[in-house]
């Protein structure tokens, strides 16, 4: 998570960064999380029943979907992965058709 609040605030315009937490303790729970690592970015959104992970087919978490301006996927990554490294904010530019 710090990784991605790293990445949000390194894309500026380029791209969106936001967080979708599966917790069924709902939002004060991933809040908890939040504060407890002691990040205030990306923007948390909820899914405790887990409805758009099961209409997104979402096979385990964590996981990570690119998508465009037009809600299209382009990627999709399972796992943990260093989301601030040069590399793949240069990556995610190139897909946001920003590099």
């Amino acid at each position: 998570m710090p990784a991605l609040a790293r990445l949000d605030q390194a894309s500026g315009d380029d791209f969106d960064v936001i967080t979708v937490s599966t917790d069924r303790g709902g939002r004060d729970v991933a809040q908890a999380f939040y504060d407890e690592i002691g990040i205030s970015n990306p923007p948390l959104f909820t899914d405790a029943k887990g409805k758009s992970a099961r209409a997104l087919g979402i096979r385990g978490l964590p996981a990570t979907l690119i998508m465009n301006a037009k809600g299209e996927e382009l990627a999709r990554y399972y796992g943990p992965a260093e989301w601030d490294h040069e590399d793949v904010v240069a990556y995610l530019r190139a897909l946001a058709g920003k590099s």
